[in-house]
């Protein structure tokens, strides 16, 4: 939602950073506005049990500065607490 929330007007041009996701019987097309949110978007789906999905909700909860931040000081009480 962080990327929805940054779009400009309408009307008014933007430039988004994307990420196909193909599975057998779909082509997805996710987009992000900054780099960051991308690279973690494509390293937390990479993870064991993360889909796009989840990745998305954990991106939607945390900037990945954030994220990055507790996952570091391993502040397990706040990323039990994200949705």
């Amino acid at each position: 939602m962080s990327t929805f929330y940054d779009l400009p007007a309408i009307g008014e041009q933007v430039e988004l950073l994307t990420h196909v996701g193909v599975r057998d019987d779909v082509q997805v097309l996710y987009a992000f506005r900054q780099p960051a949110e991308r690279e973690l978007f494509r390293a937390l789906i990479k993870v064991s049990g993360i889909g796009a999905k989840m990745g998305l909700t954990i991106l939607s909860g945390a900037t990945p500065s954030e994220f990055t931040r507790l996952i570091e000081t391993a502040d397990a009480a706040a990323l039990t607490r994200m949705p």
